[in-house]
């Protein structure tokens, strides 16, 4: 097993990799769902395992674009490398484009080590991309965060994320946050 004192910070590392998912992907499921289930296990809900039929579903929705990706640092030798998560899901609407990130992880070894900063300015330059030359317009992108999860929402913040609502109505209360991506 790896330890995290073997890890550089990953923008140092020529051994840190980002890739969006697709179908032919399949065989990162069972890292991710390692993923999803350490993510959620002191959430109050449980976690049912995304099925190859319920990636196909995932990967081939007509009606938005749903683009999982992986982070993997080739040091580590469990799971294909693959050390953290994040789902984008665009939508198209009346008046333009609206993007949630959405369950994003790092496996909990590799926290504080800038592993999910480096995962999420990559979608964040994504969309910045997006929006200064496919879309031509601003894209508002949203992402929920549970209030406990101190070191993701300092992580959001610095990344010019504003908190715009709490909710007290699940077992561990949720953040949203909104940031507007401008071409």
């Amino acid at each position: 097993m790896t330890d995290r004192k073997d890890i550089l910070e990953p923008e140092a590392s020529a051994h840190v990799h980002i890739q969006s998912l697709s179908w032919g992907d399949r065989n990162f499921l069972p890292a991710v769902n390692k993923l999803m289930a350490q993510f959620l296990e002191n959430s109050g809900r449980d976690y049912q395992p995304v099925t190859e039929h319920d990636f196909y579903d995932i990967t081939y929705r007509q009606e938005r674009t749903v683009i999982p990706y992986i982070i993997r640092d080739f040091r580590v030798p469990e799971n294909d490398g693959v050390i953290g998560t994040a789902t984008l899901v665009m939508t198209r609407l009346l008046d333009g484009w609206v993007a949630k990130i959405e369950d994003v992880v790092v496996d909990k070894r590799f926290r504080g080590l800038r592993y999910g900063r480096t995962l999420a300015k990559f979608i964040f330059d994504t969309l910045q991309c997006w929006a200064t030359g496919r879309y031509k317009q601003p894209i508002e992108v949203y992402l929920k965060s549970r209030p406990d999860q101190q070191l993701a929402n300092a992580m959001y913040e610095r990344m010019g994320f504003n908190l715009i609502a709490t909710a007290t109505d699940s077992p561990n209360g949720r953040h949203l946050y909104q940031k507007i991506i401008t071409p």
